[in-house]
């Protein structure tokens, strides 16, 4: 379902660790151990999301795109995350599950439904 991230350890990184990252941001959060399990990483005219498969214990990239930022280019990115944080977490996100999605468009958080 997407390339294998070797660079990364086969763990969800702590918000702090994504922080520590240049512009990085958490997509998808465990909120009682402050993990992150999707992130994005925005770079000039790149972005690249990231998704910690459980099921392998590792990071894979979930959608890259070099495209100049655009609301349709967000748009699609956006929906890429999130069809695969379904795929991949299912009822984990539910209201009752362990993990939140924390994107700006997150229906849930108060954003424009994707």
């Amino acid at each position: 379902m997407g390339q294998f991230v070797e660079s990364l350890p086969s763990k969800p990184l702590t918000k702090s660790e994504v922080l520590s990252m240049n512009d990085a941001r958490e997509y998808c959060i465990r909120p009682e151990s402050d993990e992150a399990l999707i992130i994005a990483l925005l770079g000039n005219n790149q972005v690249h999301a990231l998704g910690f498969d459980t099921d392998t214990d590792q990071w894979v990239r979930i959608y890259s795109t070099e495209a100049e930022y655009s609301d349709e280019a967000f748009d699609e990115f956006e929906a890429e995350i999130y069809k695969w944080a379904e795929a991949e977490y299912g009822t984990r996100l539910d209201e009752e599950g362990d993990l939140k999605m924390s994107g700006p468009s997150d229906p849930r958080i108060g954003g424009t439904e994707v």
